[in-house]
């Protein structure tokens, strides 16, 4: 029993590392250019999102369903949260790349722009990081969703940002990186 404390310390501090460890590092991708960008991002539906955890959808429900069917709805929703938080989250790694591409560039404004999206997507990456692991506890115990409306803001800005960004390397390439990024 007096090794039990320890080894949960130890395992929840390696879970922790790893957990950094995904958040820093990312996905490696190859983007050369912001018109690699469709092949590498899944499209997110922000409306979609937005109004997923809306609170007045939820006090509908409260008032229209039985408590079970209610629960079963609500552990629905989080499921289907969880899946646009890690589409996000991945989308927001593959922004990074972007965001270095930019940074590289001999145009201050440019590189300027790359240093703003690259410390918006990693912000973005953990709010992801911490939206997730919470819909995750909130299987066991319900809480508020503020966290994830949080995420699905965060997101629409650093989707405008980075078609900001993809303008500024190619003048053609801003809607299109929009358009992969979130639909409207």
């Amino acid at each position: 029993m007096s090794y039990l404390w320890p080894v949960l310390f130890v395992a929840l501090a390696l879970t922790g590392l790893a957990l950094l460890y995904w958040v820093f590092r990312g996905q490696r991708v190859e983007l050369y250019a912001p018109a690699d960008l469709e092949r590498y991002v899944q499209p997110v539906d922000l409306a979609a999102f937005q109004s997923l955890l809306s609170p007045e959808n939820e006090d509908f429900l409260r008032a229209e369903t039985s408590p079970a069917e209610l629960r079963s709805f609500l552990r629905q929703r989080r499921r289907v949260a969880a899946a646009y938080i890690r589409r996000v989250a991945a989308n927001a790694a593959v922004l990074t790349r972007l965001a270095e591409l930019a940074r590289t560039s001999s145009d201050p404004a440019t590189a300027r722009a790359g240093a703003e999206l690259a410390n918006a997507a990693l912000e973005l990456r953990l709010l992801a990081l911490l939206c997730y692991a919470r819909l995750q506890l909130e299987r066991v115990h319900p809480a508020a969703p503020e966290y994830v409306r949080r995420v699905a803001g965060a997101y629409g800005s650093l989707a405008d940002r980075a078609s900001s960004v993809a303008s500024l390397l190619e003048p053609t390439s801003g809607m299109r990186c929009a358009r992969a990024l979130a639909s409207r």
